[in-house]
């Protein structure tokens, strides 16, 4: 949280805060918003936030799909849609106020210095910086007005694409997991990663990442090596090209499978001392989420 977090991680309760500068894309940035909050108070809104400083592109949408602005709108999706609209004004407003500072501290010269040009140039010269001076004004006070007037769309967000950015940006799930919506492994009949021991029997469930299709050398049949996460941890799984043949086309990124095979350990090629569990396929079954509730949306009142 903007409002809250410091540059590292740090506690509060019984909870612990995300430090900013280890948001991706973040790094550094997190140095003058922690600053300018301890100078000038907390942020109150999305607008505040890029008014008083914090305008850069990546780090602004990397801390709205982290969830460090959360407070000022749930909707991480619509916030950060809106961002190229709030900074094109917001960068207008601040270009012209640079330009009025500018003129008019060549006007406050020209009127203190010694008269180097004739009278017809010096007004000359004072008319055409007075007449900057107001242009500019008026630019500023219009793109500060049309600044105002933006609001935060009402859009529909995609959980899964919010959870995504969560574990891309802080490496791991916050807000809630992508298996939530799913039946638990207890329901399911199957053992926590975390739990799972070596056997000739073994039943898992979670969700494919990091999926790896090849074909073997000797025959040319495919096959596919992964990773399967559930809440506790996450395992290697081998499925060789019997299992394939017949489960490959449920073999995708990001499903929520399954998993019915035997667990072994072997130790790791790069360390003697550590023993890594494998899981080799023999069955694997789709598995449906809970529907608890259907949104439907409507985008106006007469399509509703």
């Amino acid at each position: 949280n903007v409002n809250e977090s410091d540059t590292g991680f740090t506690i509060e309760g019984n909870d612990i805060v995300f430090g900013l500068n280890s948001i991706k894309n973040v790094g550094e940035s997190a140095t003058p918003i922690i600053e300018e909050r301890k100078a000038h108070g907390k942020f109150i809104s999305l607008k505040d936030f890029l008014k008083r400083g914090h305008v850069k592109k990546d780090s602004t949408e990397s801390l709205i799909y982290a969830g460090a602005l959360d407070e000022f709108g749930q909707n991480r999706f619509a916030m950060v849609k809106v961002l190229p609209e709030f900074t094109k004004y917001l960068k207008k407003f601040n270009d012209k106020k640079d330009a009025i500072s500018k003129k008019e501290s060549e006007l406050e010269t020209l009127l203190t210095k010694e008269a180097t040009m004739t009278e017809k140039e010096f007004n000359k010269k004072k008319a055409s910086l007075e007449k900057s001076i107001l242009n500019a004004k008026k630019a500023a006070e219009e793109a500060n007005a049309n600044f105002n007037k933006l609001t935060v769309p009402v859009i529909p967000e995609d959980k899964k694409e919010r959870l995504a950015n969560e574990k891309e940006l802080l490496g791991m799930y916050v807000s809630s997991h992508p298996l939530d919506e799913y039946p638990s492994s207890e329901k399911l009949g199957a053992t926590e990663i975390a739990d799972l021991a070596p056997s000739k029997d073994v039943t898992i469930f979670g969700i494919i990442k990091d999926v790896r299709k090849t074909v073997r050398k000797s025959d040319g049949k495919p096959m596919a090596f992964f990773k399967l996460e559930d809440k506790t941890g996450e395992v290697d799984v081998n499925c060789f090209t019997a299992a394939y043949e017949e489960y490959g086309l449920l073999v995708n990124e990001d499903a929520v499978v399954k998993i019915t095979g035997s667990c072994n350990e072997e130790t790791a090629f790069f360390d003697d001392e550590e023993m890594i569990k494998k899981v080799m396929v023999r069955k694997i079954e789709e598995v449906k989420p809970i529907r608890q509730s259907i949104a439907i949306y409507a985008d106006n009142m007469e399509q509703w």
